[in-house]
């Protein structure tokens, strides 16, 4: 990844990845101090609804008691209570004046047996019983309830008085509907919804419908019945002491006996909250986005404008060569900051590399004087070594039998010309400055008979296994018996003193690319360890006091030079075995005519 790029999705996620988190941090303490608002409203609207229902019914047991004062100090009440007849209209006339005054939608007076006296709601009632109403009114603490009286409901409560020497009882109450609930909460976004035996009564009459349509208009836990997820709902009781009632109505549901509950349930709809959620993801989302597309026009301009001088100086540093250190990075330096300092840095690195590549040729231009001094050396005292046998070999002859020493050098002559012509051929190739001679097809039995012909001393530690007719090959010849000498020696010096012996092998073999001819030389020597094998082929490198080191590197060169290749297996106290395979010499011409260029 580039650094451009790695600068973009850092950014991006530093600034994204908090603002995220913050978001959500928000939006979460939001909705929870929104909805615990809610919840804090609903939770005061019930004591809002509480304190409105026990002012209703003082208000309502006020309104008893005066007429209970009033009915005890009018004589014709009591004198109508006591039966006389020409009074019974009276009564009447008192429930319906009663009613009238005090604001009550239910008035009736019973006596205690139950029969309705006086009904100023229905004057046809009167002569009704009704005493279940009065024994139940009677019976609930503070002598108030829920009846229905109809169709309708009414929070009804009982007085009773001594008048014509018997007890009456006095039935007062008011309607329980969609205004009486909407006075209770006091709040129009709040809806109250009263659940009793027979129905519901509601401010929302959708709300009622579908809490009887959803026959959950029973007191346990009618609230299941509402929309899920719509509304935050709160249900209490019908306070006490009122919050009875009884039922009058043919309902094919009868209530049972005694007091039953009421549950009032305060509704407040969701849809403020989940608009106003909506609204705060809408804002966030939109400043999410603006800092997003925010972040990422700021890091490109900053992630470009540190890219460039790095790419300028990316190319400089690429255009950088030991051939050609002209290249500097002065305009990259006046950037200034990090990037100045850093193509400061490199273009004193240049600098120093401009001056070590100077000492570095000189050196070079040394060591290959050096190098080249050696292998002359070594390829000189090569050439000398079977003309110094020879000469010793005739100078002990002259010595020791001097008419034999015509037919011993007659004998020797040839050696003594395969030297010479060897240093002659030598000296040739260092004059044209190439060591590498024209390749010709060759016979490696002929140049391994005489190139160990020549190390005639350790004659009786050399052993040939030569095939019968191997394949020729394309090489030097001189060249060739280089190589075998000094695989040869190499392996002498490692032989001990008390035995041992060099075993040199030729034979045929078929190679990936066709026929091949195989040099195999051998020896019972110390052997190499495997730090010394992988180094063997260094130049200058020698376990030899004497040795220079540049033997085995002149013998990969040739081999290298007439497309063969060079194996070695060697270990500790067992000897080493070099392998050289090269192409026959047909397929080594082939392979040289097709490099040649076509006219």
């Amino acid at each position: 990844m580039t650094l451009r790029r790695q600068i973009l999705v850092a950014s991006t996620l530093l600034v994204l990845l908090p603002l995220a988190l913050l978001g959500l941090v928000v939006r979460g303490a939001t909705a929870r101090r929104t909805a615990d608002a809610y919840e804090t409203r609903i939770a005061s609207l019930n004591a809002v609804v509480q304190e409105n229902l026990a002012a209703r019914r003082l208000d309502l047991t006020q309104r008893l008691a005066s007429l209970r004062l009033a009915a005890a100090a009018d004589n014709a009440f009591a004198l109508s209570a006591a039966g006389m007849r020409e009074f019974d209209p009276y009564l009447l006339d008192f429930a319906e004046q009663a009613q009238r005054l005090t604001g009550l939608d239910v008035m009736r007076v019973l006596n205690a047996e139950g029969r309705v006296l006086a009904a100023g709601d229905d004057p046809s009632a009167a002569g009704e019983s009704d005493r279940d109403l009065r024994a139940t009114l009677a019976g609930a603490p503070g002598g108030a309830g829920l009846v229905t009286f109809g169709d309708g409901l009414v929070l009804a409560q009982v007085d009773s008085l001594f008048a014509g020497g018997r007890r009456l009882y006095l039935i007062g109450g008011v309607d329980v509907d969609g205004d009486f609930l909407s006075r209770l909460a006091g709040d129009r976004d709040v809806a109250v919804t009263l659940v009793y035996h027979g129905g519901a009564l509601s401010t929302d009459p959708e709300l009622a419908e579908r809490l009887q349509s959803a026959g959950r208009d029973r007191l346990d836990q009618p609230e299941l019945a509402l929309p899920a997820g719509d509304f935050l709902v709160r249900a209490l009781d019908f306070p006490h002491p009122v919050g009875r009632f009884v039922s009058r109505t043919a309902d094919p549901r009868p209530a049972p006996p005694g007091l039953i509950p009421a549950r009032l349930l305060l509704t407040h709809p969701r849809a403020p909250l989940l608009r106003m959620r909506r609204d705060l993801d809408a804002w966030l989302l939109a400043l999410f986005a603006a800092t997003a597309a925010g972040t990422l026009v700021l890091a490109a301009w900053l992630s470009g404008r540190l890219s460039r001088p790095l790419r300028s100086l990316a190319r400089r540093a690429e255009a950088l060569d030991l051939d050609r250190l002209d290249g500097g990075f002065d305009e990259a330096a006046a950037v200034g900051g990090e990037v100045g300092t850093l193509a400061r840095l490199l273009d004193t690195m240049a600098e120093r590399l401009r001056a070590g590549v100077l000492r570095l040729r000189e050196a070079e231009r040394r060591a290959t004087r050096g190098d080249l001094a050696r292998q002359v050396n070594h390829d000189i005292r090569n050439g000398f070594t079977p003309i110094r046998n020879v000469v010793r070999h005739l100078a002990q002859v002259a010595r020791e039998e001097p008419a034999a020493l015509p037919a011993v050098f007659a004998e020797r002559e040839g050696t003594l010309e395969s030297g010479l012509s060897y240093l002659e051929e030598l000296a040739d190739s260092y004059a044209r400055l190439s060591p590498r001679a024209a390749a010709r097809p060759c016979d490696l039995n002929a140049e391994v008979r005489a190139a160990t012909r020549e190390l005639d001393p350790a004659a009786d530690r050399i052993a040939l296994d030569l095939a019968a007719d191997p394949p020729r090959l394309r090489a030097d010849p001189v060249g060739l018996r280089r190589v075998v000498q000094n695989l040869v020696r190499n392996g002498l010096d490692s032989l001990p003193a008390d035995g041992g012996r060099v075993v040199v092998a030729t034979r045929a073999a078929d190679g990936d690319d066709g026929p091949e001819v195989v040099l195999e030389v051998r020896d019972d020597g110390r052997g190499m360890d495997e730090a010394v094998r992988a180094r063997i082929f260094e130049p200058f490198f020698t376990t030899r006091d004497e040795g220079s080191g540049l033997g085995l590197a002149v013998v990969r060169r040739l081999v290298a030079d007439w497309g063969g290749r060079i194996d070695v297996a060697s270990a500790p106290g067992r000897g080493a075995t070099f392998t050289l395979s090269f192409p026959a010499a047909d397929v080594a011409a082939d392979g040289a005519a097709a490099e040649e260029p076509r006219p």
